[in-house]
């Protein structure tokens, strides 16, 4: 009970010490401030573009702006990997049948790899892609 309480201290200052880093006085949590921030630079970059458009400079396409176009502008959320590669190296899944849209695999943007707990090789539908070595071992095999 006490080794609880005291990791759910630590979590609490840890996050404390982090939103007064940022300057966050008036948030009470991390999504918040990471939200706020987040809104801040994307009216400022659409500003920027806006004034650039209203004094008839070029217009630079929106691209270049932190927007990306699917159907309809949208901003760009991350610039970087969530995590660092080898962090995302290690990420497996435990899923049963297919390794369909709920995989955590698929959902972090990889391929399931030999890690993965339950994932049945060719079953799986998020398998990496046969490099071209390997298509033809697979041929030799056969052969043999």
């Amino acid at each position: 009970m006490v080794e609880e309480q005291s990791e759910e201290v630590l979590l609490n200052e840890g996050i404390n010490c982090i939103l007064t880093i940022y300057g966050a006085k008036t948030v009470k949590n991390l999504n918040e401030l990471r939200y706020k921030r987040f809104i801040a630079l994307a009216s400022r970059n659409k500003s920027v573009q806006l004034i650039q458009q209203w004094k008839n400079n070029a217009l630079i396409p929106p691209e270049e702006w932190g927007w990306q176009k699917d159907n309809c502008l949208k901003p760009i959320k991350m610039m970087q990997p969530a995590a660092p590669i080898n962090v995302l190296k290690i990420i497996f899944c435990s899923c049963k049948t297919g390794c369909g849209s709920a995989c955590g695999c698929r959902k972090s943007g990889l391929h399931c790899s030999p890690a993965c707990i339950a994932c049945s090789g060719s079953d799986c539908d998020n398998h990496p892609p046969l490099e071209e070595d390997e298509v033809f071992d697979m041929q030799n095999i056969n052969e043999n």
